[in-house]
């Protein structure tokens, strides 16, 4: 029987794993106890041949925010290019429920410390509570944070223990999610997982530093190679943004969520 979910159909259907998928989008709007309007968009199969199980939250780098208008899913601002924006149809495999979040606070910009604190991690969990009423059959929440977006990842993984089944840090901004904001991911109890570009030459978010966490923590890393672009070291069109190895780098974390398992520890 399909299970049947409306929203913005689109015209394109994406191919992956050898089956089709086409998708919808839908704005999601919650006001939390500050009276701030939370939001985002959630992307999910017009048809699922079971009721999905998983729901995959994607934390762009950048600022963070999406300048979504309120009933919106038309995403305003210039991450409307980033790595995990624009790819996020890519991580609706037929089992999943993606929901790309805005960064939204009582104040007009996204502060790091909001970010990287427990107030981002009780204001995730209310859109997750709102996302699971929509999908009951959710079980298990991943989180996917791309550069600065690994802050907003890890934080709400730490100051939400149990409530999160796994998390993968894109490109992470590592160092300010550990130093700056004093999370121990060793003391995270979710699983975790780090893809980085060999060659990432962001000074916020160095290959070596990633390495180093992976070590210390026993947190498995995968290291992509290859792929130059001429983009700013920390921006679109170069190896932090994993430049023309899109499909790649999603198809290994969409693995990762779907087993568990790192077929290759390095790619391609």
């Amino acid at each position: 029987m399909k299970i049947l979910n409306l929203g913005t159909i689109y015209g394109c259907i994406f191919f992956l794993q050898g089956c089709a998928t086409m998708s919808g989008e839908h704005p999601i709007n919650l006001k939390n106890s500050s009276s701030v309007m939370l939001r985002g968009v959630e992307t999910s199969s017009y048809e699922y041949d079971t009721p999905p199980s998983t729901l995959v939250i994607l934390f762009a780098g950048g600022n963070g925010r999406l300048d979504l208008a309120e009933n919106s899913t038309s995403i305003r601002s210039y991450l409307k290019g980033n790595f995990l924006v624009a790819s996020r149809q890519l991580f609706l495999t037929g089992d999943t429920v993606v929901f790309t979040i805005d960064c939204v606070t009582e104040h007009s910009n996204c502060p790091s410390d909001y970010r990287g604190g427990p107030l981002r991690s009780r204001d995730t969990l209310l859109l997750i509570d709102e996302i699971k009423a929509r999908h009951p059959s959710i079980k298990n929440t991943w989180l996917v944070g791309m550069s600065r977006g690994a802050i907003d990842a890890g934080a709400v993984a730490y100051y939400a223990p149990n409530q999160i089944y796994g998390v993968i840090y894109a490109a992470g901004v590592l160092w300010d999610l550990i130093e700056k904001h004093g999370v121990d991911v060793s003391k995270i109890t979710s699983k975790q997982y780090i893809i980085h570009h060999a060659d990432d030459r962001c000074s916020a978010s160095p290959a070596y530093f990633a390495q180093e966490v992976s070590d210390e923590n026993g947190i498995p890393l995968i290291l992509v190679n290859n792929g130059r672009g001429t983009g700013s070291n920390c921006g679109g069109g170069s190896p932090h943004s994993f430049y023309q190895q899109e499909f790649m780098v999603v198809g290994a974390i969409n693995k990762i969520i779907q087993t568990g398992v790192i077929e290759k520890r390095f790619l391609p």
